[in-house]
């Protein structure tokens, strides 16, 4: 795990530190462009932080940060797990701490108390937790202050109610790429002053008709479908096969003061009932991409009088658009609805947006354009391969003039149309771009077999054309030289006249169950003659290499589901720790125990059977133990427990009293002993050493441990307090004797009270 601060002090520079968190805690320190490396033992009230000492550039005394309230910034990363499954209070004293990214395999549930302590973070990043599920309601109790909250890539399947209480001043909440199947009614309560809500990429197979409810302050919302991105392709085996059908009449009549709203992605959408698109009079920006939409509906957009840009494209069975369907679109600047099926725009489609700046109608087998006539305050018109072949409606649209910008590439002009029309609006002033088109299409094949990417010029170029393309590096799922030959390329001929031809690219066969992958092609404008240009919209293909294996199925990781607990011993005992029942496999699969200590000399382990370990205290100090358990495809979850050795039992001290440890040693010494005279139900105990680079101390509920660090002495003062605020003192010296310091010891930050 990594965890970097950038820590704020009250000098003339900032201090740059990069630490590991997780009940364990690495230090590392930057001052300028030197760095310190890893670093040593700092304190702070009630927590011992210790770190990594390998490869120490600077004395432990020489790197201090007894106050913890400087810290500004905090990211912490894990790659593996460590076992931690609660982190309530785990960020405790970090009061002024302004942004926190928070991302390890460990956290299942976010819990109450998590986040305690932080009352000015500004910025939460929650991003890349994949073993999260839930959040209890009232997590984020405490943060009153946030702004921005970012649950990016998490496995959030489903949001309890309550779950985002305590955030008032919320603005910025992201979602993108979860696990949620479905938004409950009221899910986004408490969010008063919600402006962004970025819902984007998620497989969503219900929404109930109040889930925006309180959302009043709402400006901005992307609500589109996707799914997990380890699926290759939405229709791949064992990926989910959820989305949206529908959505409820006036589920967004809440939102009066949303801007911009995005419906792209969900390909089962194939209705929108009247009144959905109701409450919502300041949208400026609709986008509705990626459906299963037949046709849009007169009536569809009459509640959106501010409506500014509309864009509905690559929706490939819309085929119709009704009469009227955009009256009362007065403020309608841009309409955008290339890439579907349409193919005619009836006369009374275009009624009701005399305003209307931009059209594009882009790959629509559309043919007849009468109704562009009468659109004359139009300024850029995008009618590029269509069926269009007469263009005398363009010439008959009086506003048509010098500045103005019409695409017609890869159309089957007419004759008249080249000879007249297009030089008529030319001589306007208008700027026409009427090139012959090249496009490539996608393909499947078999593994083994060649794929065939179909490439068209539209309309037929009259001469003979070479058309050079090329594989992509490093795009698509496919894996060069096991899956195609990398850095395939060549040059397709195409005799004249002809309308298509294809690239044909070599796969390879393997014996791998693996699904199905793909890899991606895409034309070369090099050498292309003047009149022809390649196709924005369709300058590369997509070729999908179909494994013909057994059907693959996607395996689930395994998971952490309990912690193991931290072992006090003395030197000579054996114990033995039951590890299997902490794991689970979501595939119901067999799960390999391993376990190592990560300090062999101080703890060794093995396994006498199946799924237990055995811990063997051999010398006194401190050993980290990780179990991990193995699934039969190699992945895993991990669960971390320290041991900590000692020469004898659970010790007593009194006032005045001197302890003597070896260097490494530790004792655990029983409070309730010493301050036996008061009432031991009601104590809280603190302790504090003079010397952390001698002696650090971490107070448990009615001990406290004592650890011994570099040679010197240390005063250990121990304070107990009683429900009344009276306290009592006790002092104890700590000397620590000369010897061998056992280098790259990984000590961990225990916190048992």
């Amino acid at each position: 795990m990594e965890v970097a601060y950038s820590v704020s002090a009250n000098t003339s520079w900032e201090r740059e530190v990069a630490v590991m968190v997780a009940g364990e805690v690495y230090l590392s320190i930057q001052a300028g462009e030197r760095t310190l490396g890893p670093a040593a033992i700092c304190q702070r009230p009630q927590h011992v932080l210790y770190a990594l000492e390998t490869e120490l550039e600077k004395p432990c005394a020489d790197i201090t940060i007894n106050d913890l309230a400087l810290v500004r910034k905090l990211r912490v990363r894990s790659g593996w797990g460590t076992g931690r499954l609660s982190w309530a209070g785990a960020f405790l004293g970090l009061v002024n701490l302004a942004s926190l990214e928070f991302g390890t395999r460990d956290v299942l549930t976010l819990q109450l108390g998590t986040f305690d302590g932080l009352p000015n973070l500004y910025k939460l990043n929650l991003e890349n937790n994949r073993n999260l599920r839930t959040i209890q309601s009232g997590a984020f109790n405490g943060l009153a202050n946030l702004r921005e909250l970012t649950l990016f890539e998490s496995f959030l399947t489903s949001l309890q109610p309550g779950a985002f209480h305590g955030l008032y001043n919320l603005r910025k909440l992201t979602l993108k790429r979860t696990r949620l199947e479905s938004l409950p009614n009221s899910v986004f309560d408490g969010l008063s002053e919600l402006v962004d809500l970025d819902l984007d990429n998620l497989s969503l197979a219900r929404v109930a008709p109040g889930a925006f409810h309180g959302l009043s302050r709402l400006e901005y919302l992307v609500f589109n479908a996707g799914w997990p991105k380890e699926c290759p392709s939405p229709t791949a085996l064992a990926c989910p096969n959820r989305s949206l059908e529908t959505l409820p009449p006036n589920v967004f009549g809440e939102l009066h003061n949303l801007e911009h709203l995005g419906l792209g992605g969900h390909r089962n959408l194939r209705t929108l009932p009247p009144g959905v698109f109701n409450g919502l009079p300041n949208l400026s920006k609709l986008v509705i991409a990626g459906t299963a939409l037949k046709s849009l509906r007169n009536g569809l957009f009459d509640a959106l009088p501010s409506l500014r840009f509309l864009h509905v494209f690559n929706n490939d069975e819309l085929t119709t658009v009704e009469p009227g369907t955009f009256v009362g679109l007065r403020s309608l600047e841009t309409l955008h609805l290339s890439s579907n099926a349409l193919t005619t725009l009836e006369a009374g489609v275009l009624r009701g947006v005399s305003g209307l700046r931009t059209l594009d109608i882009n790959h629509n087998p559309i043919a007849d354009i009468s109704a562009l006539s009468a659109l004359t305050n139009a300024r850029e018109l995008f009618l590029a391969v269509t069926s269009i072949s007469d263009v005398a409606p363009l010439v008959a649209n009086v506003g048509l003039g010098p500045g103005d910008f019409v695409r017609l590439d890869g159309n089957p002009w007419s004759m008249e149309s080249r000879l007249t029309h297009i030089p008529a609006l030319r001589q306007r002033g208008v700027d026409v771009r009427a090139n012959h088109a090249l496009l490539i299409g996608d393909a499947s094949a078999v593994e083994g077999e060649p794929v065939e990417l179909p490439v068209t010029v539209r309309p037929p170029w009259p001469r003979d054309l070479a058309v050079n393309w090329e594989v992509m590096d490093r795009a698509g799922t496919a894996d060069p030289w096991i899956d195609h030959l990398a850095h395939q390329k060549g040059t397709l001929t195409l005799p004249a006249g002809a309308a298509q031809g294809r690239v044909v690219v070599k796969t390879l066969q393997d014996r791998h169950t693996e699904g199905d992958e793909h890899f991606v092609v895409r034309l070369n404008s090099s050498d292309l003659p003047n009149g022809i240009v390649i196709d924005g919209n369709a300058w590369f293909g997509v070729a999908t290499i179909l494994d013909d294996e057994l059907p693959l199925i996607q395996n689930q990781l395994p998971q952490a589901v309990s912690v193991l607990p931290d072992i006090y011993t003395v030197v000579g005992d054996r114990t033995k720790v039951a590890a299997a029942g902490s794991f689970m496999d979501p595939d119901g699969e067999a799960l390999a125990i391993s376990a190592m200590s990560f300090n062999p000399a101080v703890a060794a382990v093995r396994l006498d059977e199946p799924g237990v370990v055995t811990v063997e205290a051999l010398r006194p100090g401190l050993a980290a133990v990780v179990v991990t358990a193995t699934d039969p495809h190699g992945e895993t979850a991990a669960v971390t427990f320290s041991v900590r050795v000692s020469t004898s039992r659970q010790a007593v001290v009194g006032a005045n009293d001197e302890l003597a440890l070896a260097q490494d040693d530790a004792v655990r010494l029983d409070l309730l002993a010493s301050f036996r005279e008061l009432d031991e139900h009601a104590l809280v105990f603190v302790a504090e050493s003079s010397d952390p680079t001698v002696a650090t101390v971490e107070v448990g509920r009615n001990s406290v441990t004592v650890e011994a660090g570099s040679e010197g002495s240390a005063t250990i003062v121990v304070t107990a307090t009683d429900p009344t605020g009276e306290n009592t003192a006790l002092t104890f010296t700590v000397t620590v004797v000369d010897a061998p310091r056992r280098r790259g010891l990984p000590l961990w930050l225990l916190s048992k009270g």
